[in-house]
């Protein structure tokens, strides 16, 4: 019997300080334009801990793990004094038990969950704009996406290599899409959304 712990922390800092100046023809001085400006810093903090403990007994391997992490973000937004946060927890067990049905042939079964966060750029709430009729804009509110994952090995070695065979069923939970909409105007506006699963 073997048990493994441990812990794992991350911390992410981006800040981005763009803006946009035009050129007054008169004065012949570039003229800041608030509106078009892109300035934010985004902070991520993720903190997790884990167990995994694996046994065997006889062809049979088996091992069962948990990590429990907890992830807060924060988006800042100086030029217009706002603030956007997120945080949660979530668990992810997974689980491998294996049998060696000969010295030469193996079948496993496995169950492992997954995250996928979104970016800062997803999350930003600054609207962009590439012409007068198309605007982007992140959404703030945005969750991680989450991925279920069962899968089942069926493993072959032969003296000229080995040959597998794994079929898999994986769900993912709040994913995330790309939302593109029309309003009255005429505008396209275009964002991401926890749409899908």
């Amino acid at each position: 019997t073997k048990l493994e712990t441990g812990f794992k922390g991350t911390l992410r800092s981006n800040a981005n300080d763009s803006t946009a100046a035009y050129l007054d023809s008169a004065s012949g001085v570039y003229t800041p334009d608030p509106r078009r400006a892109n300035t934010f810093d985004y902070h991520e903090r993720i903190g997790a801990v884990y167990g995994v403990l694996s046994q065997q007994v006889g062809r049979v391997q088996a091992q069962g793990g948990l990590r429990l992490e907890e992830a807060a973000t924060r988006f800042t937004l100086p030029r217009v004094s706002q603030e956007y946060g997120n945080r949660y927890a979530s668990a992810f067990p997974s689980a491998i038990i294996s049998y060696n049905l000969t010295d030469k042939r193996q079948v496993k079964l496995s169950y492992s969950r997954r995250v996928s966060r979104p970016s800062p750029w997803q999350l930003s709430p600054i609207p962009f704009r590439n012409d007068a009729r198309h605007e982007f804009r992140g959404n703030p509110g945005l969750r991680p996406e989450y991925t279920d994952a069962l899968e089942l090995g069926l493993q072959e070695t032969r003296a000229w290599g080995s040959l597998q065979l794994n079929p898999y069923l994986r769900k993912t939970a709040h994913a995330v899409r790309y939302i593109q909409t029309v309003d009255s105007t005429g505008l396209s506006l275009s964002t991401f959304d926890n749409v899908a699963s």
